[in-house]
């Protein structure tokens, strides 16, 4: 069976930036869209809903980082609760935000998957960049919350450089190269170099990889316009 002309995917990626003329209206530039009945139902919002979840982890991410000290994580984890002016209820909400991006992400691309949304000129790029993302959201909330530096964070760290060293890709990969990645998780094993390359990596490595794949992922669905039904 032929497939449908809005189903149909294009590989060369030195078109994506062309103008056409037969895009649903709105799409290609960042704008308000015209709301059909089909745009009000809720599972037509899954998208909305990781976005608001990250812009959240963003904002209450910055309002810690001004807190947080990797000199002594844990007693800074205390600080952040008990004396900083909603500070319990800031870092828990990060927390758990967490844990609910990760399920509303899957929950999203679940979506996507079961209503064929990943199907069409650009959405296959689409649906292995929401791939990417989702990997993404995974390793930045296990770093997070590596960094309370509890025995469970502590343990979860373990498990990271062992899985590192003895895991399949620990097997096939330089020992030179293990090493390397090694020291970029934990530094020298002292607490301050330890928890200095974990907040980076949390940080300024994972998080802005996501921000900026992020905006290309909007940016192809503002390119492809809503998914059409079938």
């Amino acid at each position: 069976m032929e497939k449908a002309e809005y189903e149909k995917n294009e590989y060369d990626l030195t078109k994506i930036m062309e103008e056409e003329k037969d895009l649903p209206e709105g799409t290609y530039k960042i704008g308000f869209r015209s709301v059909t009945t089909k745009g009000y139902r809720i599972d037509e919002w899954t998208g909305a809903w990781v976005a608001t979840a990250l812009i959240y982890q963003i904002v209450t991410g910055i309002i810690i980082f001004f807190y947080y000290s990797q000199v002594d994580p844990y007693r800074a984890t205390e600080y952040i609760i008990d004396d900083v002016p909603f500070g319990h209820i800031i870092l828990t909400s990060h927390l758990y935000m967490a844990y609910a991006m990760i399920g509303l992400v899957y929950f999203h691309m679940m979506r996507q998957w079961f209503v064929g949304s990943y199907r069409g000129k650009w959405r296959w790029l689409q649906w292995i960049l929401g791939v990417v993302l989702f990997l993404l959201t995974i390793l930045t909330a296990i770093l997070g919350y590596m960094l309370a530096n509890t025995a469970i964070a502590m343990a979860a760290l373990h498990i990271g450089m062992l899985f590192m060293q003895r895991s399949v890709l620990g097997r096939i990969l330089p020992g030179a190269f293990i090493n390397w990645l090694e020291g970029i998780l934990v530094g020298n094993y002292t607490t301050t170099a330890t928890f200095s390359h974990l907040l980076a990596l949390h940080v300024a490595v994972f998080s802005t990889l996501m921000l900026a794949i992020f905006a290309v992922h909007f940016m192809l669905f503002e390119r492809s316009g809503l998914a059409n039904d079938d």
